[in-house]
Order: structure tokens, then C-alpha cells, then sequence
């Protein structure tokens, strides 16, 4: 017997395309390892531009930082070579004197000045303003100034808003100079005396919050004062002092610094100006921050809070320096 033989059919295997398939497959790898590698170079990239430019800025204040030294090594050896200078240097500040020899410099134009003197009495943004309100204030006294007036300077100085007057015009002055200040109240002296003008001059050495007079005075001055004192308050105090010393219908005649960044001035100039003075005189409260809302119409309001009315005011051309009178009622 025969052992029947097993039929095997024809299986055809199905077809699988692996090359297809591993090529698909490595172009996506491909794709995302160069997208991966793409971050990666841009990160790097940002990395590389942010410390270039740090490094860049760091190299760049750096340069600054040298310049600035440079300049204030200039301004100091430039303000040790005349005498207004080296007193800055010492003082840090102007006294009576030299308030009056900035203050009059329009009027005497003195020559052969250095390069920093000539930058003080002719070009520096402060002394300008100091000089036009010192213009303002004659013109203010001048328009309401009479025979039998008794005024206070506060404080006085050397009297200059006074003195540059004519005041053989008038008749039965009384002038009160206040100031802590002996020296300027001495040579403010010495003026009225060589001017034949002694009998109408009242020294008063006291500071001005503590000198005291009911419905004395018929004007009141008093420049560069509340530029000083940063408490409104204070200030406020200062006025209703002397609204008290005032007669009814007396005038207040005074000014007020406004803040650096309203003045009328290129950013060159107010960048030599606020390098002086925080370098010599020490005054960062010009610079920094001082003067927020002491502007005009904040004066206005600690006048009127005092009691005063009819206010008007008159700027300088710089918009540094106010001049501002205020009435007793």
C-alpha cells in the first residue's frame, strides 16, 4: 500500500518594503534631531549675543565711568585756579559775598576769567536764573516800594535787592537785613554806610523761623530760602510766619527752584550742570528728586494755606527760577 503524499500549495509571501519604510523612518529622526539641534544652536546663539552685549554695555558705562573722572579731574583743578572757585571747593555752597559778585556780574563783565569762572557767571544754567530773578525781584520791589515802607530782607545777604536801588528816592525807609550770617550782614553794613544810607539800615542776626514781628513790615523779601527745606510743612511754617509779620496789605516777594527736568535747557547743558554741582557744592537735592510738586502751583498752595491771596508770579528763560509775590489781605 502505498503512504499518500502530502500536498503542499504555493503560499506567495506578502511583499514588505523595509528600505521604503527605514528611509521614512530616518528622515523623520533626521528631522527632528536637526530641529533639536537648531534650538540648541539658537540658544546658544541668544546666549552669545546677550554676553556680547553685556559686555559690550559693561565696557561701555566703563568708558563713562573714565570720561566722567576725567571731566571731574578737570573741574576740580579748573575751580582750584580762582578765588570763587577754591571758596566752592571749601564751602560747598555760596555766601553773602559771592552770591552778590554772581548776582552783579551782568552789570560789572569782568575780564580775563578763567575757562570755569567764565562757565559760572555767564553759562551755567543756576547763575543765569539767579541773575535774571535777581532782575525780577528789583522790578517787584521797584513797582510797590514807597516812602515810609518798612521791609525785611530774609535772608539778606548782602542786600543787593536793595542797594542796587536808588533809594535817595525815597523818603523814611526802614530796611531790615536778617541773616545768620554775620560776615554778610557786616559788609551789608559797610555799603549803607559808605552810600550815606546807614540811618534806613536794621541788621538782625536770627534765623529766619525764629525772628518774630506782628503786622510789622509792609514787604517781606526772601530769595534761595525754602529751596533748602524739603518739608512742605516747614515751609508752609516759614510763610505763615511771615504772613504774621506782614501788614494787611503787605507783599511777600520770594522764588522757588523748580525741578531739573522742566527746565529749558539740552541735556548737555544739564548733564554739566548736575556734574558740578553734586561735585563741588554737594546740592543733590537739585538733582534728585527735589522739586517733585515745589513747582509753581505748589508754592501757590502753602501760600494760600498761609493766608495769602493775589499771587502772580514771573519766570526766568530758563524756567529754573521763579519769582512769585504774594499779598496779605
Amino acid at each position: 500500500m502505498s503512504t499518500p503524499t502530502a500536498q503542499l500549495s504555493h503560499v506567495t509571501p506578502t511583499h514588505v518594503n523595509f528600505d521604503s519604510e527605514f528611509h521614512e523612518f530616518m528622515n523623520v529622526r533626521k528631522n527632528e534631531i536637526t530641529a533639536i539641534l537648531t534650538k540648541k544652536e539658537n540658544e546658544l546663539s541668544e546666549k552669545v549675543d546677550k554676553y556680547r552685549a553685556d559686555f559690550e554695555h559693561e565696557h561701555k558705562l566703563a568708558e563713562e565711568a573714565r570720561q566722567n573722572t576725567r571731566k571731574c579731574l578737570e573741574i576740580l583743578d579748573g575751580f582750584s585756579q580762582f578765588e570763587l572757585g577754591r571758596f566752592l571747593l571749601k564751602n560747598r555752597g555760596l555766601d553773602g559775598f559771592w552770591t552778590s559778585y554772581v548776582v552783579q556780574h551782568p552789570y560789572q563783565k569782568k575780564s580775563g576769567l578763567s575757562e570755569w569762572e567764565d562757565w559760572i557767571l555767564n553759562r551755567s544754567i543756576l547763575s543765569r536764573a539767579t541773575q535774571e530773578r535777581f532782575v525780577h525781584f528789583q522790578n517787584f520791589i521797584k513797582s510797590h516800594l514807597e516812602n515810609n515802607s518798612r521791609v525785611a530782607s530774609i535772608p539778606s545777604g548782602l542786600m543787593d535787592d536793595f542797594l542796587c536801588l536808588n533809594l535817595k528816592d525815597y523818603l523814611n525807609l526802614e530796611l531790615y537785613a536778617v541773616d545768620i550770617d554775620k560776615n554778610s550782614l557786616e559788609l551789608a553794613e559797610e555799603r549803607f554806610r559808605k552810600l550815606n544810607l546807614d540811618h534806613q539800615f536794621f541788621p538782625v542776626c536770627a534765623n529766619a523761623w525764629k525772628f518774630n514781628k506782628v503786622n510789622y513790615f509792609d514787604m517781606i523779601v526772601s530769595n534761595g530760602l525754602t529751596i533748602y527745606e524739603h518739608n512742605d510743612d516747614k515751609v508752609e511754617e516759614l510763610f505763615r510766619k511771615f504772613y504774621t509779620m506782614l501788614k494787611p496789605g503787605g507783599q511777600i516777594i520770594t522764588s522757588t527752584l523748580l525741578p531739573y527736568y522742566e527746565w529749558n535747557a539740552t541735556e548737555d547743558e544739564i548733564d554739566l550742570e548736575t556734574m558740578v554741582t553734586k561735585l563741588i557744592i554737594k546740592a543733590n537735592f537739585v538733582f534728585e528728586g527735589f522739586g517733585e510738586g515745589r513747582g509753581v502751583k505748589r508754592v501757590f498752595e502753602l501760600l494760600m494755606r498761609a493766608g495769602f491771596n493775589d499771587l502772580k508770579y514771573v519766570n526766568d528763560s530758563k524756567n529754573v527760577f521763579p519769582t512769585i509775590r504774594a499779598i496779605k489781605c
